[in-house]
């Protein structure tokens, strides 16, 4: 069979094993899954992601590969490999255990991907500075201040997923596997890392839980944010203080997506910096 006629057999299969804002997956068989976009949604980002994830399968040998992109009505689909596993979040709270092996390994593998350099990708510093104009949460002074800021750091070259926490994370027998490249740029590992140690540490949590639940995940939270960092600087070798550099620029794009259980906590942040 064709990639291009698996959209053809997507809905008989029936086997929907995920869906999001932007898409529904779909389980093809053994090794095939489908991402299927959800109507209207702008066929230039389907087509940044085909070219970021094959970008990014060249060199890494953990990242699933991307077979085709096609269409099934009036959605656009793309064929995947199926890589089997629970995502990391749920690997963490299935076996709390494996939480510092996990975390580790999470890290190393962040290091090994900025190893790669991605001179096709848009620039990073581009992509910052159009979610922060965007934010429409910031006034007009503080997105002057902070894209003044941004315009005094380092550019770079490498690759960057730029959305890289638990979920896009699966545990296969094979290891640690990268899903969803829709985000990469080019452009400064330790922005990169910034952005991931802000998710793991301070995004909005999703669905409801008990106090205690809370409590938990909270101090769980901190420890593997700690973890994440220590050893991301290790392997990658950047300091700390490197990485805090891009804090400001970072959360304030954050803004631009939309989350509001995390504005009020990073405009405080934010107008702390800027004191």
């Amino acid at each position: 069979m064709k990639y291009n006629q698996w959209s053809f057999v997507i809905m008989e299969l029936g086997q929907l094993i995920g869906k999001g804002r932007t898409a529904e997956v779909y389980r093809c068989d053994n090794e095939h899954v489908v991402k299927l976009f959800r109507e209207g949604f702008p066929e230039s980002l389907i087509n940044y992601e085909f070219k970021a994830n094959s970008i990014a399968q060249q060199s890494i040998s953990n990242v699933p590969v991307v077979y085709e992109k096609f269409t099934h009505g009036e959605r656009t689909g793309l064929l995947y490999e199926f890589v089997p596993g629970p995502n990391l979040s749920e690997m963490i709270f299935s076996k709390p255990s494996k939480t510092l092996s996990l975390t580790t390994e999470f890290a190393q593998l962040h290091a090994k991907i900025h190893e790669v350099k991605a001179p096709e990708l848009r620039t990073q510093k581009e992509y910052i500075r159009n979610n922060i104009k965007s934010a429409d949460v910031l006034d007009s002074n503080r997105k002057t201040a902070i894209l003044e800021y941004l315009d005094r750091l380092p550019s770079g070259q490498s690759l960057c997923h730029f959305d890289y926490h638990f979920e896009n994370i699966i545990c296969s027998s094979r290891g640690l596997f990268v899903i969803d490249w829709m985000n990469a740029v080019r452009g400064s590992a330790c922005a990169d890392a910034a952005r991931t140690r802000h998710i793991l540490r301070y995004s909005a949590p999703t669905g409801e839980s008990s106090f205690l639940k809370r409590g938990f995940i909270q101090l769980l939270r901190r420890f593997v944010t700690k973890r994440y960092v220590k050893e991301y600087s290790r392997s990658a070798g950047c300091s700390q203080e490197e990485i805090d550099k891009w804090e400001l620029p970072i959360i304030a794009s954050r803004l631009s997506e939309n989350i509001p259980e995390e504005h009020a906590t990073i405009l405080q942040r934010i107008d702390r910096i800027l004191e």
